[in-house]
């Protein structure tokens, strides 16, 4: 039997899980997080969540969260709600939020005639964001295009994030006249702190406006367009 394990989001995993990012607020002693398996066999799910590295496994997980349960058969057209638990203490920033990494892998659990027959096993590998947000944070991270600061200069845009939360930018461009110039395509910008976007334009910008597509909380896209000063 040979076992082939398979990474990322493109790699067509059939166990979901509800949402694109996971917000655990400080407030929260835990969350529920909901897993569905749509297949017409059961599958094995391992759940763990890392600092950082796509290397990670559930042995070597490091970051201070922790699933439960961390393995566990999801039965075939079934769900499965898993509890994550914050295990650390008062160690995160408290001026801005923190970024892991929730990891799970599905393979499909072979009956016990089927386990010694000559057949190729996929293993399915997941990764999302969770963002750990701590109490009291100024401004909203609902209002996000406002409250990030735009410059131009040198042919260049700087961005600026003074806020405690990430902002998540799914593209952004230039619109200038009927014309507009792309910029940057799935990036975060950190908590306090700044970009530079090179612009592949020259000649008079004055008038241009920026574009920007932000991902909310609940990973829908938020587009707006702001005058640039």
């Amino acid at each position: 039997m040979a076992v082939l394990a398979i990474a990322g989001a493109s790699a067509h995993a059939s166990v979901l899980l509800t949402g694109t990012r996971v917000i655990f607020s400080a407030e929260q002693k835990e969350k529920t997080l909901q897993f569905t398996n749509p297949d017409d066999h059961p599958n094995l799910v391992q759940v763990w969540v890392d600092t950082g590295s796509p290397d990670s496994t559930l042995a070597t997980a490091d970051a201070p969260f922790i699933a439960n349960p961390q393995i566990f058969r999801i039965e075939a057209k079934a769900g499965q709600m898993v509890r994550l638990l914050y295990t650390g203490g008062d160690e995160l920033p408290q001026d801005r939020e923190s970024v892991f990494f929730l990891n799970f892998t599905q393979v499909p659990a072979l009956s016990a005639a089927s386990q010694d027959a000559n057949k190729l096993v996929l293993i399915f590998s997941s990764r999302l964001k969770v963002f750990y947000r701590p109490k009291g944070l100024a401004g909203s991270p609902s209002q996000m295009a406002g409250q990030l600061q735009f410059h131009l200069a040198d042919g260049q845009l700087r961005v600026d994030n003074p806020t405690g939360y990430h902002a998540v930018v799914r593209q952004a461009s230039l619109m200038v006249g009927g014309s507009r110039i792309p910029l940057a395509e799935s990036v975060t910008i950190a908590p306090k702190s700044s970009v530079s976007w090179k612009i592949g334009r020259s000649g008079d910008l004055g008038q241009a406006r920026l574009r920007i597509v932000l991902v909310n909380d609940y990973g829908v896209d938020v587009v707006d367009e702001l005058p640039l000063h």
